[in-house]
Formats: C-alpha cells, structure tokens, sequence
C-alpha cells in the first residue's frame, strides 16, 4: 500500500529539539495531523541550543563509520538547507570559510593513524562528488584539506602542542540564523500544533484502541491530557524513562548521559577573523568563530560536568540545563573554560565572558572516558530511531545534523505502523488491545505475548504472508462474540482444536 493511500492519524511528538522538530515537520508535510509538546518555554532551546555549530565532515572521530556518516550527513543537510553556512558570502580563502583541525603532541591516537583516516574520508567526498556532482558544496575534492606549514599558525596556536596543523573546507553553522527558520516553519505549518510548557509526566495505553494518553504538566503545575494515535518520543535525556511509564525497561549499561557546559564570548578585535579552531584527539578546546566577533568555546577537562546512567537524569543535572545555575557557578565554569583554552589560542586572554549553554551528549555503553583512545566517545554511530511498541518510535538524534536523515526514518516507521494497522483492521474487523494479544496467544500458542509485543507479532505473521486460519475472521469481525479474557476457556480451546481450513491465497497478505 503506497504511503499516499493512507488513512492518515494524528501523530504526538514529545520533545521540540532539533529531532523533535524536524520530525514534526516531515509528518506534517507527509499529510499527518502532529501535535509537538516541549517542556521549555521556547522549542529547540535545550541541548539543541548548546551546539558548537559544526557542520562536521567528519575529521574530529578517530571511528571511520562514524566519520563517513557525519561526512554523508553534513553533505545532505547543506544540499538540503542552502544559506546556512558562516562566512559563505565571503572570498574562500576567508577564514571563516575554513575548520583547522590540530593534532597535538599528546593525541590520544598517532598521526600516522589520524592522517590515514582523513585520507579516506578525502576518497569519500571524491566518491560522493563523483556520483552526485551537485553535492560538491565543500569545494573540489582535491582541496578537501591540507596540511599546513607551522608558520601559518604559530601566531594563533600555541605550536608547542601541536604535531600537525590540517585546514579543512568545513564550515561552521549559522545556527541562530537556522534555528529561526526551523521556527518560523513549524509555526506556519497547518498540520502543526505546538504546545510549549508542556512537560510530559505520564504516557498510558489508550483505553482498548491501539493509542496512548499523554499527561503534560505545565509551569502553572496545571495538567494536559492528549491522546494520539502514534507517538514519537524525541524527549532526549528522557526518553527511556518516559518509555519506562509503559512498562518497558531500559537496557542495562546501554548509554551513558554526559552534562556539557560551553560558553560564548566576544572575541577580542584581533581575534576577529580567526579559523575556526579544533585541538584532537583527547580532552582539549575548540573555538567556534560565529563572526562579528561572537564565538563558543569549550575546554574538554571543565566542559564534561558530570555524567549519569540512571533512568531518569538527577536533580542537580536538571538545574544547570533548566537555567537554575546560579550566577555564581556560571562565573566559575566561564573562568575555568576560558583559562583553560588560553593555553592552546594565547589571543583569548582578551575574549570577555557573554553567555554560557548546558546540554547533554548521549553515548552508547559506560566507557566514556574521556582521557582514553578505546572510548566510546570516539564514535557515534546509532541513528537514535527505535521501535519499542506499536506505534511507539524513539527519535534520539545522536548528532545535529542527523536531523533530517532521522526525520525520514520516522516518518518511515509511522507509515509502516499505519499501514499494517490499516491490513489488520480490513482483515480482521474492529479489534482491541486484548484481542490482538488473545489472537496472537491463540495463533502461536504461547502464554508469553503480552498486549505490549501482540502486534508485533502479528505483524511479521502478515509480512511474511503466512495463511491465516478462517477461525480469525470469526474471531476479529465485528459481528463476531468478543473472545473471552479467559484464553483457556472452552469454546475458546475448541475452536482452537479444530480450525476450519484455511483461507483462499486471494485473501491472506
């Protein structure tokens, strides 16, 4: 059944980040009814505000299917979103049109490996460029980056801790200029209702119908109720723990939540035009050079507050991303980050302290040391799109610029959830919760299905085109007598004893 032919539903997306967001938008462009709630009084002002703006090919992971598919991402969202970029008006040799990666002294990695692997990103984009020649936007593949002799930038860098100098085609992302577009989008959409303020606190199965109801607290401590008949789950920090509220468990160990600081800064006048700077592979600093003298800085050793594996991230994380950080500790982080990178970019001692952002990086398993080559922040593979439940999809974007890649996984999964929906519902009449999971315990025979795996089950069944036994049109009509709650009943074994034949090939999927 095309995607077009669909009856479309009503589509709930907690969270308005940068997934949150981008995800409404492709559902609603698809045709789907989407209500976007975000607990913050703005959307996309959490973690996806806290963004050092990269647009990443792929230089700053060590892990090659990482680098490639940040090269590929980054690649798709500037063909997909022109005009975002900084200092793209500018004359190429500008500095602002360039990223310089320093590989330092102390790398957690050697040169030799490092270099190797840039090489092979380069062989990528010629490849990409090859096949697509409208995706060269960063420049020929031949200039994909090169190595720089040490006087073009002894006066920058602090050379005694570099071993070698490379300046890349990357860009940084004009993200406020971004960030108000995506805004203005969502907002004008008509398929689109956005409910800011809205801080989800429980999610339960609708009652029988295969939907959920959504309670929201508000700032006034008041309640929503919203029901919905899919529900993505792009809460980030939260979404196995709004997961947990139906019952279904978070993984042991199956992803660490790091709490980042960086802080903005007004760039003193000779630092106005400086590159775009990235210290690797370890616990260093980076500057974003936004222009008009605004930069972000981070300082790795300060930058990593702190980091959780619980279910649920704890109170004092939540008061430095909620914006409950005191003037006092917001001071004291800006001070430590700023005198930290003093020692990479000596010209900082003059950048004056502006604003400074909380969020949170999400990375798979526990090893998260920062100070280690066989980390896992080396790597960010996971798209961050799951299906846990009928009609449950988690959207945790694990990069930035995964957003649009994701946005299409999504709305992927929705279509495929509605249009099984949509066979079962022909096929077998008018059906409730309980009986999808009394018709998958009766169909196979196991006492393990649930109402949450039911339809999962089903689903392969139908997928897979397996003949369904006659007996379930008596059973999902809806003319038909409700199967009884007891699935050991008499008539129920009865029928299960003697199934009638099966049904024509014409009739099964």
């Amino acid at each position: 059944m095309p995607a077009a032919n669909l009856v479309k539903k009503k589509v709930l997306v907690m969270g308005a980040g940068v997934g949150g967001c981008a995800a409404a938008l492709k559902l609603a462009e698809a045709g789907y009814e989407v209500i976007l709630l975000e607990r913050n009084k703005k959307v996309l002002a959490a973690t996806s505000n806290a963004t050092p703006c990269r647009l990443g090919l792929g230089f700053h992971y060590m892990d090659l299917e990482t680098a490639l598919k940040y090269l590929e991402a980054t690649i798709d969202f500037v063909v997909a979103h022109p005009g975002y970029r900084v200092g793209e008006d500018l004359p190429d040799e500008h500095p602002l049109r360039h990223v310089r990666y320093f590989i330092t002294k102390d790398s957690q990695f050697p040169p030799e490996m490092i270099m190797q692997g840039y090489e092979q990103l380069k062989q990528a984009y010629a490849k990409i460029v090859e096949q697509a020649p409208h995706k060269q936007v960063f420049g020929p593949p031949e200039n994909f980056f090169r190595i720089l002799d040490r006087t073009e930038y002894e006066h920058q860098a602090n050379s005694d801790k570099i071993a070698i100098g490379i300046e890349t085609q990357e860009h940084l992302l004009n993200w406020p200029s971004y960030q108000n577009h995506l805004i203005e989008q969502l907002y004008a959409h008509p398929h689109i209702k956005i409910y800011t303020e809205q801080e989800v606190t429980d999610i339960n199965y609708a009652d029988e119908k295969l939907g959920y109801e959504i309670t929201a607290k508000t700032s006034l401590n008041q309640f929503s109720t919203y029901s919905s008949d899919l529900l993505v789950n792009a809460t980030w920090e939260n979404i196995e723990y709004l997961n947990s509220k139906l019952n279904f468990p978070m993984t042991k160990d199956a992803r660490t939540i790091r709490l980042k600081v960086m802080i903005e800064v007004e760039l003193p006048e000779d630092l106005e035009n400086v590159h775009h700077m990235f210290f690797c592979f370890g616990p260093h600093c980076s500057l974003s050079n936004l222009g008009k003298r605004r930069g972000f800085l981070t300082y790795e050793p300060v930058t990593n507050i702190g980091q959780t594996t619980a279910l649920k991230v704890p109170a004092e994380f939540e008061k430095f991303t909620s914006g409950q950080a005191t003037e006092i500790e917001k001071q004291e982080y800006a001070t430590k980050i700023l005198a930290g990178a003093c020692t990479y970019i000596a010209g900082l001692a003059q950048a004056k302290y502006k604003d400074i952002r909380f969020g949170y990086v999400i990375t798979s398993g526990t090893n998260i040391n920062i100070n280690s080559a066989d980390s896992n922040i080396h790597a960010r593979r996971e798209s961050g799109v799951e299906k846990p439940a009928v009609n449950l999809i988690n959207n945790g974007s694990r990069k930035l610029l995964y957003m649009d890649k994701n946005a299409q996984e999504v709305l992927e999964a929705v279509n495929e959830q509605v249009q099984a929906l949509e066979l079962l519902n022909a096929f077998l009449g008018d059906y409730t919760r309980s009986d999808l999971k009394k018709f998958a315990q009766h169909q196979f025979f196991s006492a393990d299905i649930t109402d949450e795996n039911a339809f999962e089950v089903i689903k392969k069944t139908v997928g897979n085109k397996v003949q369904l036994n006659a007996y379930l049109l008596k059973f999902f009509s809806k003319q038909a007598t409700k199967l009884t709650k007891d699935t050991k009943s008499e008539s129920y074994q009865k029928d299960a004893d003697n199934p009638p034949q099966a049904l024509p090939q014409t009739m099964c999927y």
